[in-house]
């Protein structure tokens, strides 16, 4: 499937689910991925917004744990990370996305969150069209990269591009993908 026509078919069917349901489907999705990420040390995660698996839970929880929790921050089009510190060091950034006013992190990072609008079983993505978590995971020093969606954002396939980087794993509130599995 073009990349175009799953990111529509992907938005279309999360922004179909209520608020109720998002929000229980969303604690599914982060239970599952604190039961397989629980013994790694640092995450970048994305702050959710609009009809997105939330992640708040999942950034209070891990921070809770005593994680090192990174939130990106757009900068000259690309995404850097900083340190998460709490809801308090929080500002409005690009998008109107919450971000850390911090400093950037460039150290390794053991698995990064992904969002995306639409993901295949392969765990091939797609987001809004900027690139930001493609150029990202090309250059930075990251372990695994894991997409959190919602089973309905799953399609059959995604045509990928060469700039395209696909995630390790996708967890949705019925299934755990591990790409080429």
């Amino acid at each position: 499937m073009e990349k175009a026509l799953a990111r529509s078919e992907g938005l279309k069917a999360r922004c179909s689910l209520d608020a109720e349901t998002a929000e229980e489907l969303s604690d599914i999705i982060v239970g599952r991925f604190i039961a397989e990420f629980a013994h790694l040390n640092s995450f970048l995660c994305y702050a959710s917004i609009r009809s997105e698996v939330r992640t708040d839970k999942l950034i209070k929880r891990l921070f809770q744990m005593g994680r090192e929790v990174y939130l990106p921050r757009v900068v000259a089009g690309d995404i850097e990370a900083v340190r998460y510190t709490g809801e308090d060091g929080l500002v409005s950034g690009a998008f109107g996305v919450r971000e850390p006013a911090g400093s950037a992190y460039d150290g390794f990072l053991d698995a990064v969150v992904v969002p995306g609008t639409a993901f295949d079983r392969n765990c091939m993505r797609t987001g809004y069209g900027k690139g930001y978590y493609d150029r990202l995971l090309k250059k930075s020093r990251t372990g695994v990269a894991v997409g959190l969606a919602f089973e309905c954002q799953v399609v059959d396939d995604i045509c990928a591009e060469p700039h395209d980087v696909p995630c390790e794993m996708l967890i949705t509130e019925k299934y755990i993908y591990r790409r080429n599995s």
